[in-house]
């Protein structure tokens, strides 16, 4: 099966041809990250800092917590990546930060 964003909403084709179907429970914010080892539910992350990462069944909508990212230093994150494997076992994650310092100046006149 392959996940498929349209302009609205993603839809699952199958790899042998048919029907294409709607899925459910993912929403524009989500991030589709990985299919589960049985192929039935799909890894996605909400985008929200500290990530959280849920399993959804896109045929019924249902999502379950599995897991939340944080990373040590969360000051000046911009965006990140997250990797997971199909079994659920091992991840990976990176983030890309900037920092920047500012300045206050006083009694410029």
């Amino acid at each position: 099966m392959v996940l498929v964003k349209g302009s609205a909403s993603y839809s699952i084709y199958s790899m042998q041809g048919g029907q294409t179907k709607p899925t459910k429970g993912i929403s524009s914010a989500d991030l589709p990250l990985q299919w589960n080892a049985t192929g039935h539910e799909i890894y996605v992350w909400d985008r929200t800092l500290p990530a959280k990462i849920f399993r959804l069944d896109p045929t019924t909508g249902k999502r379950v917590f599995w897991l939340e990212i944080t990373p040590v230093d969360p000051s000046g994150l911009l965006y990140g990546h997250i990797y997971i494997s199909p079994d659920g076992q091992s991840y990976a994650y990176h983030f890309r930060r900037i920092l920047t310092n500012l300045y206050v100046a006083q009694n410029l006149h």
